[in-house]
């Protein structure tokens, strides 16, 4: 399948500053904080080397309230316009697209993410030795720097249907489940064997609503070992 990312020409490059790395744990809760822990963490330590003015940036986010799902997130979730972000084309689409805006570095192991400025909020989609991740907000992520680019909300929108302003009752009805709390994290686990190698498989829908709208939500899907 060629993904939307593939099928344009390359945008005008600019740079764009710092790289982002998130961790996992076997224990949900833990793991969760453990994850926007190395987030915000990462951010702090690679920021500066190349913004400068932000030394004391972090742009870590809450727990949510888990609403665990019995099997695996469905696979239209992960996807980002026509392009899946499990796919490792598509951040090699990204990177071969956007040049310089696309940033790359090494953390505990390679990292590269995409940070742009749409019609509406932002969108950060991600790739760690972990696994990928996209995010869509309404306000700026304080740690990137985020272009303001030519390309089209229709190339960069969500698989799982949502969309920044919705209701609760709204993201309710559009991924069948309730959801209650302001911030919410809906979340598949599961232990994978491959010979004598035993690795955590997490995915994760998270959710952040104000005044009941949603203002954030990401999407991750996770590996490490268990």
């Amino acid at each position: 399948m060629v993904s939307s990312f593939e099928a344009n020409q390359p945008m005008n490059p600019t740079g764009v500053s710092a790289a982002a790395h998130f961790g996992a744990s076997r224990a949900a809760g833990y793991w969760q904080r453990v994850m926007r822990l190395r987030l915000a963490f990462c951010l702090l330590l690679l920021v500066p080397a190349s913004a400068g003015a932000d030394h004391d940036c972090v742009d870590g986010y809450p727990m949510g309230k888990p609403v665990k799902f019995a099997k695996a997130l469905p696979a239209k979730w992960f996807l980002v316009g026509s392009a899946d972000v499990t796919d490792s084309k598509t951040h090699t689409a990204l990177k071969e697209r956007y040049g310089k805006e696309y940033v790359t570095g090494y953390d505990e192991g390679p990292v590269g993410y995409l940070c742009l400025k749409l019609k509406r909020g932002y969108v950060v989609v991600t790739i760690s030795d972990v696994g990928p991740s996209v995010q869509y907000s309404d306000a700026r992520p304080k740690c990137l720097k985020c272009e303001a680019t030519g390309a089209k909300d229709s190339e960069f929108h969500s698989g799982t249907g949502l969309r920044l302003g919705l209701t609760k009752a709204k993201v309710s009805a559009l991924l069948k489940a309730a959801i209650q709390s302001d911030l919410t994290d809906v979340t598949f686990e599961e232990p994978e064997t491959s010979g004598s190698t035993k690795t955590l498989h997490t995915e994760i829908l998270s959710l952040e609503f104000v005044n009941d709208r949603l203002v954030r939500f990401s999407v991750y899907d996770f590996r490490e070992g268990a």
